[in-house]
């Protein structure tokens, strides 16, 4: 399909003498749905369609795929079409099945001909593919209810909805619709116990069976915290199960004061010791201003620490200052977590949108994005806000739970 237009053949004359030192240009991708025939337009051939007189054909798609055609006719290698032919192009796929081709040319301007160029064409079905569920572990203690989340993957991105197909025998399960559960063990139950359960996507597409492993743990004393409700209790007890934190007590009711701002000292030396990063035993000097204000037991871990990388304090006229009982913010215990576990560190561009990235620190990005790409939940639009004993523990807890499911990683 050779068309008369004289500007064109002096273009393709032009084009057979400049082939040769011609370079390949970008490709462009046009994705079509496989199951009807699409058109094409002169914004697939051009960044510039206003300037495109026309293009040369140079090789189309296999015809096993697809055939582009001018109206009836089939387009071929060696066609030469001006500008408005290109909105008459379309596409006839010979199946609905998936399938990558390409239509290559060179654009012809009224100032000479351009780079020899890839339109890729991605023929895809529209058929919406099935979540994909993964089995899991989860832990709770005696008569202590706990949350948990369904490990599930939708290719689509769907909304999912959920469905228990085996319950537990030693306690109840709830599923959420945001993909959480909450495990209830029955009274005075311990050992394991397990449910299974399935993910739905809109179009009906349903996952395969999932196994949620649970164990419930007998903890080292029955006592619980006054003012945590049932979804945090498990938090409260597991960090005193640590050794981390066991609360103070107030006219005999045992309190954790989940709302109450962490200090930065505090939050560091509970981080250490939950990450088995022991403090300087040797009576050494942080060289902080405020050391002589800093409570003796603190020094070691903050010298430790300072020592590892892990903190480097606050330079004033003053000095440097650690200001280990200042309240710690979300991006401070991003920083310190980081400094201890040494994530791989991502591109934080790929990790923050435009918006995230304005309300986190710059000298705290780095870790933000570490901890955010290895999964953690991280309260971007909070950065610089107090973290409380609550989110504390919250963040502590994902830390340990990252560090065993590494380690179970590693011994598989």
């Amino acid at each position: 399909m050779n068309l008369h237009c004289k500007g064109l053949r002096r273009a393709l004359a032009l084009l057979l003498l400049t082939a040769a030192l011609s370079g390949t240009a970008l490709a462009a991708t046009l994705e079509l749905d496989s199951r009807t025939v699409s058109c094409l337009s002169q914004e697939a051939f051009s960044e510039d369609a206003s300037a495109l007189s026309g293009v040369f054909i140079s090789a189309v798609p296999s015809p096993a795929v697809c055939t582009v055609r001018y109206g009836t006719r089939r387009v071929c290698a060696g066609d030469v079409l001006p500008a408005a032919a290109l909105e008459q192009l379309h596409v006839e796929p010979v199946s609905d099945a998936e399938a990558e081709c390409s239509l290559y040319y060179r654009p012809v301007y009224s100032n000479g001909v351009g780079m020899a160029s890839e339109l890729r064409i991605s023929l895809l079905n529209g058929k919406n593919q099935p979540p994909a569920a993964a089995d899991s572990t989860f832990e709770t203690y005696k008569n202590i209810s706990n949350c948990g989340t369904l490990k599930v993957s939708d290719p689509d991105g769907d909304a999912l909805t959920y469905t228990l197909v085996r319950a537990p025998k030693r306690g109840t399960v709830e599923l959420h619709e945001d993909g959480t559960f909450t495990y209830t063990p029955e009274e005075n139950k311990v050992g394991k116990d397990s449910f299974v359960f399935t993910a739905a996507d809109p179009a009906g597409n349903v996952s395969n069976e999932a196994c949620v492993k649970i164990k419930i743990v007998k903890p080292t004393d029955r006592a619980v915290y006054s003012d945590l409700d049932e979804d945090a209790q498990y938090l409260g007890v597991w960090l005193r199960e640590q050794g981390a934190y066991t609360g103070r007590t107030v006219a005999g009711h045992l309190c954790f004061a989940p709302d109450e701002a962490i200090g930065r000292g505090e939050f560091l030396i509970m981080a250490m010791h939950l990450l088995d990063s022991a403090p300087e035993e040797a009576a050494l000097t942080s060289g902080f201003a405020d050391e002589t204000d800093t409570p003796q037991w603190m020094r070691p871990y903050i010298v430790s620490a300072l020592r590892s990388g892990v903190v480097s304090g606050a330079a004033t006229e003053a000095g440097v200052f650690f200001r280990p009982s200042d309240a710690l913010t979300h991006a401070e215990a991003a920083v310190m977590v980081q400094g201890l576990m040494k994530l791989p560190q991502p591109d934080t561009q790929a990790v923050f949108s435009q918006e995230t990235e304005q309300t986190v620190p710059a000298w705290a990005q780095d870790a933000v994005a570490a901890l955010t790409a290895a999964g953690f939940t991280v309260e971007l639009a909070a950065a610089e806000s107090p973290m409380t004993r609550l989110e504390a523990a919250q963040l502590l807890y994902q830390v340990c739970a990252f560090r065993q499911a590494e380690s179970e990683k590693q011994a598989q």
